[in-house]
């Protein structure tokens, strides 16, 4: 439980107006239709899979290569599950912040946060989970987006071996 609450302390709604800016600077010209689709109460499939898309690819900051990890996402059937995520705000918006810092400062154990400087989301959220942490080594993988072991898995593998062999074990 300690994890699952330090893991979620950052300030999870307090990133969210940042992000929204930059997935709208992100989609551009297609923030009209991004916002269309949206409003729509009743998406087809064809609809649903086009808003899926076009918020996926915002999540690499090249155009071209978020659209086209987006349109893979989707082939492949990861999709964006609505219900789960509003549970999950509903959670992370009843947590009081302190507390959550106060259990992360508890947390004697060594932490990897592996982030990337190109991802949509605002960095602050992982600043104050670093901040938190006793034991904690931040990596920042340059170029990448919200996802860098898509991006970078080169980069990622390297932080995590760097990391593993910096621990003192025993």
């Amino acid at each position: 439980m300690v994890l699952r609450r330090c893991f979620l302390y950052p300030a999870w709604g307090r990133w969210k107006p940042g992000h929204r800016l930059e997935r709208d600077r992100r989609l551009g010209p297609a923030l009209e239709r991004f916002r269309a689709l949206g409003a729509k109460a009743d998406r087809s499939t064809a609809e649903q899979r086009e808003l899926d898309l076009l918020r996926l690819a915002t999540d690499h900051p090249d155009p071209v290569r978020g659209r086209e990890r987006a349109t893979l996402f989707l082939d492949r059937g990861f999709a964006i599950d609505r219900v789960c995520s509003a549970l999950l705000d509903r959670e992370l918006e009843a947590l009081d912040p302190d507390e959550q810092a106060r259990r992360c400062a508890r947390l004697d154990l060594p932490v990897l946060i592996i982030d990337s400087d190109a991802d949509p989301r605002p960095r602050a959220a992982m600043d104050g989970l670093a901040a938190a942490l006793p034991r904690v080594r931040r990596s920042t993988i340059r170029g990448a987006g919200h996802f860098p072991w898509l991006d970078d898995p080169d980069g990622v593998r390297s932080a995590v071996g760097a990391w593993l062999r910096g621990l003192r074990l025993g």
